[in-house]
C-alpha cells in the first residue's frame, strides 16, 4: 500500500495529507490487467483454440486519504482536496512516491468523493480509474542529429506488444522531401514517414496523442497534412534502427508501457 502520491505534478505533502487503507486484517488483492479469454471448441479434437484476449476495462483503485497527523479534515480541507483531485473530464498524471514505482505513471481521472469515518480517524475516499490498462514509464525525452547518412539506434523496453508513436520536433536543416525510417520494422511494407515541400530551417512538430502535425512556416502549415504520406512513424519493442535522408535534428519524446497495477 502506498503512502505518498504526486497528482497534477503536486506532491500530497503540500496538503498534508498521506494515504491510507481502512481494511480489516487479512489478504488484500488489487486486480490488474484482467483479460476476456475467449475461446473456441476445435471439431476434431478437445482442444480449445484461443479467438481473441483483450483487456475489460482500465485500472481501477479506490484512494483513502488522510491528514498525516490523523487530525479530522476540516470542512474547508475537503473543499480544497476536492477541488486539486477532482477534475471532470480530464485525465492529470499521477505518479506513486516510492521505490516500487520508480519509473512509472499513470494518467487518471478522480471521481466519486465520499466521507469515511473509522474509529476516531475521519478521511476521504475516492475512486481512480486510469486511461489505460497497463502503466507507462516517465517520458523518455531524446534530441538526435542527422547528416542525411547516419543512423541512430534506440532501445525500446516495452511491457506490451504494441507500437509506439513518439510525438517529435523536427527541426530541418535542408529542403526538400523528409524521409524519416524505422528500418528495425520489418513487418510492413510501409515503415517510412514522409513529408514533402520541407524548407530549410523549418520545424515540424508531430504530437502523437491525436494525431496532430503543424510547422512553423505559416504557408506550409496549410498543406502539411496533404504533404505527408500518413504513415505515421512508430517504434517497436527492441532495437530501432532509424535513418533520416536530409539534414535536421529530431527530438523525440515517448512513454513505454509497463504491466504493474495500483496497489
Amino acid at each position: 500500500m502506498f503512502e505518498r502520491f504526486a497528482f497534477d505534478n503536486i506532491c500530497c505533502d503540500e496538503y498534508g495529507i498521506r494515504c491510507v487503507l481502512f481494511e480489516s486484517g487479512g489478504k488484500q488483492t488489487f486486480d490488474s490487467q484482467i483479460t476476456e479469454l475467449k475461446t473456441e471448441k476445435s471439431i476434431k479434437s478437445e482442444i480449445y483454440n484461443i479467438i481473441s484476449q483483450e483487456y475489460n476495462n482500465p485500472l481501477i483503485y479506490t484512494m483513502q486519504i488522510v491528514n498525516r497527523d490523523f487530525s479530522p479534515i476540516t470542512q474547508y480541507q475537503e473543499r480544497v482536496l476536492k477541488k486539486w483531485l477532482c477534475r471532470k473530464g480530464e485525465y492529470k498524471q499521477f505518479a506513486i512516491l516510492n521505490k516500487r514505482y520508480a519509473d512509472i505513471c499513470f494518467q487518471v481521472n478522480i471521481s466519486n468523493p465520499k466521507l469515511i469515518w473509522i474509529n476516531d480517524v475521519n478521511g476521504l475516499e475516492f475512486t481512480i480509474t486510469t486511461n489505460s490498462p497497463v502503466a507507462f514509464s516517465d517520458e523518455r525525452n531524446y534530441i538526435y542529429s542527422f547528416d542525411g547518412r547516419n543512423n541512430i539506434s534506440i532501445y525500446i523496453n516495452n511491457d506490451e506488444d504494441l507500437p509506439i508513436y513518439p510525438s517529435m520536433i523536427i527541426t530541418s536543416s535542408q529542403a526538400g522531401t523528409l524521409n524519416i525510417t524505422n528500418q528495425s520494422n520489418t513487418d510492413i511494407h510501409h515503415n517510412t514517414f514522409s513529408i514533402k515541400n520541407v524548407k530549410a530551417n523549418e520545424i515540424i512538430t508531430i504530437d502523437s496523442s491525436y494525431p496532430i502535425i503543424e510547422s512553423s512556416d505559416n504557408a506550409h502549415n496549410k498543406t502539411i497534412y496533404n504533404d505527408m504520406n500518413k504513415e505515421w512513424f512508430f517504434f517497436i519493442n527492441g532495437f530501432n534502427n532509424v535513418f533520416v535522408d536530409k539534414r535536421c535534428t529530431i527530438n523525440f519524446k515517448y512513454k513505454e508501457y509497463r504491466k504493474v497495477g495500483l496497489v
